[in-house]
């Protein structure tokens, strides 16, 4: 352990100042705006409290004064708790509250002018503060599911941290280390944090290019009104249904079209009209379950494929078109929404493809509104031939 029993405790403070700083010149020259924005600047005011806190320890070291150890250190808290609470915010956790590194922060700042007036335990409680914050932002980075390369190697450096901050504390609280003793567990702690200003900052900056991909990938795939599947999306996912459909299996798809939807934004207005599609793609959601793929294919028209035979897409398509008529608008309590429906199945022995089978279903949809809308119209396929048969009707 000589290599780090030999290092400066001084030069790893001015470092880390270094690396702070790198980071922050690295994120303002990365940017970032719309829904990030808030939280970017946050992590910014995040290092710079803790590059602020590297150089008043720095020239304050060895002296537990006000201004030399105390005001510093407890910044370097609260720059951990406002960087962890970015991550959390980042990783969308739902667990952990994002005002509980703040209180950690909080408690170890108060402990931390207790722990003057008993001397070296300072380092004790100072490291056991920051190792306590190490946890909650590994729990932050990993309690969310989609967890990428990226999130398991910033968890490394956070636990590695955090792992080494505990050893510091105990330290500090079992043979009386203060700052500037050279003991191994007492740099190694140093050294982590240097690499935890290094990799946690260049690992928010891709946290950061991570997300916003993900949100052009959504926003590439997703319907922004209702938040289904888009129309490019929705056939793209039948299509790889359809070819993967196993012998014995069979699929069902079901083309829904809004009856008269025009009328509603000549009459109330697009946003009213948007108000309905968005009830409407939540009914069919509420309707979906993990095999269902559900999208809005068009202005009006949204589409589902599930597997199923004629029998279950028939229940299933009248249990929607029931739905579609609860369907209410606030402003204007005497609309009343309805939809036509198309049916199409195919069965794991037949070979056909995604047009063939939304070219069947689009056949029935046409026949439901020709009908008298407000029902549900069933296609089968004789010897390739399409033959209609209504299954359900509106009274």
């Amino acid at each position: 352990m000589d290599i780090f029993s030999s290092l400066d405790v001084i030069t790893l403070l001015r470092l880390m100042f270094l690396a702070d700083v790198v980071v922050i010149m690295l994120l303002l020259g990365y940017g970032s705006g719309g829904s990030h924005a808030g939280v970017f600047r946050a992590f910014i005011a995040a290092r710079s409290l803790h590059a602020v806190a590297c150089l008043m320890i720095g020239f304050g070291v060895g002296r537990p004064t006000f201004w030399g150890m105390l005001v510093p250190t407890a910044m370097v808290f609260f720059g951990h708790a406002i960087e962890g609470a970015t991550i959390a915010f980042l990783r969308r956790d739902r667990i952990l509250g994002k005002h509980l590194p703040f209180g950690v922060a909080a408690i170890g700042s108060l402990l931390l002018v207790v722990a003057t007036q008993v001397g070296p335990s300072m380092v004790g409680v100072a490291s056991g503060t920051l190792c306590l914050i190490a946890i909650y932002i590994c729990a932050a980075l990993i309690i969310p599911p989609e967890r990428s390369r990226l999130v398991w190697m910033m968890f490394a450096i956070f636990a590695a941290h955090g792992a080494a901050q505990f050893l510091r504390s105990y330290i500090g609280f079992a043979h009386s280390a203060t700052i500037n003793d050279r003991h191994w567990m007492q740099v190694l702690g140093l050294v982590t944090s240097y690499v935890y200003c290094v990799g946690g900052g260049v690992g928010f900056l891709l946290l950061l290019k991570e997300e916003a991909d993900r949100e052009l990938r959504r926003d590439a795939t997703t319907d922004s009104l209702t938040g289904l599947l888009n129309h490019r999306a929705f056939f793209t996912a039948a299509r790889q249904r359809l070819d993967g459909l196993p012998m014995e299996a069979s699929l069902s798809l079901l083309s829904i079209d809004l009856d008269h939807f025009k009328l509603v934004n000549d009459t109330y207005g697009h946003p009213a009209g948007d108000e309905v599609l968005r009830q409407v793609g939540a009914r069919l959601a509420a309707h979906s379950d993990e095999d269902c793929v559900v999208g809005r294919v068009g202005g009006e028209e949204f589409a589902m494929l599930f597997a199923g035979g004629a029998a279950a897409a028939c229940e299933k398509a009248e249990q929607l078109r029931q739905s579609v008529t609860t369907v209410r608008l606030a402003e204007f309590p005497d609309h009343r929404c309805t939809a036509s429906i198309g049916v199409a199945t195919v069965e794991g022995h037949r070979s056909e493809t995604i047009h063939a089978l939304v070219r069947r279903c689009d056949h029935a949809l046409y026949k439901a509104k020709s009908d008298g809308r407000n029902r549900v119209v069933l296609t089968a396929a004789e010897n390739g031939a399409p033959s209609i048969d209504r299954t359900a009707a509106a009274a």
